[in-house]
């Protein structure tokens, strides 16, 4: 996985590229039964 901070760091990477755009917000709902069970 790579972190890119500005979109013109696209060029430097090989392809194909996956990309997803977002902001991480926390553990939702189905995770956290996931870790409260291990």
């Amino acid at each position: 996985m790579e972190i890119l901070w500005s979109i013109s760091e696209l060029g430097k990477l090989p392809g194909p590229i996956f990309l997803a755009i977002g902001v991480f917000d926390g553990v939702h709902l189905g995770h956290q039964a996931v870790i409260s069970t291990s």
